[in-house]
């Protein structure tokens, strides 16, 4: 059985969860966001045009009125795309804890036809030695702490 350094593993855990979980593509939440900061001028246009008169409103005719739509909708469409990344922060987050646990988890696994073919590269643990084990825990305590 080889002895691994802590630091070493975790390392390389780390090293690992960095590669296996994928990150959105930016475009899906561009497209999100988009949507969101037209659809209230796309409504007010619509209920604007609903009416029995097809003549066009004064309020169109008026550049302050465009400036201000141009505005709201830069600003919209911003804090969308804000809110949208921080979203996928924590989502990452969450699949980076959960593929963490899964490989340390895996580290305790005596039976390797059950490990899943990204965490068999990890060793197997020494369920004999306390050092061992109380390093497990340690490390454990480290991946729910840092994600």
């Amino acid at each position: 059985m080889c002895e691994y350094p802590g630091r070493l593993m975790l390392r390389e855990l780390w090293l690992s969860f960095k590669s296996i979980i994928p990150a959105l593509s930016k475009w899906h939440l561009g497209i999100f966001s988009l949507a969101h900061a037209t659809l209230p001028f796309l409504i007010t246009l619509g209920r604007d045009f609903s009416s029995e008169s097809n003549t066009i409103h004064s309020k169109y005719k008026d550049p302050f009125f465009w400036v201000y739509s141009s505005l709201l909708w830069t600003i919209n469409f911003g804090i969308f795309y804000v809110n949208l990344t921080f979203i996928e922060i924590g989502v990452i987050d969450m699949k980076r804890r959960k593929f963490a646990m899964m490989a340390i988890e895996t580290l305790l696994e005596p039976n390797r036809f059950k490990v899943k073919a990204a965490f068999q590269m990890y060793p197997l643990l020494n369920y004999f030695d306390p050092q061992t084990l109380l390093s497990w825990l340690d490390s454990r305590m480290i991946m729910l702490d840092l994600g």
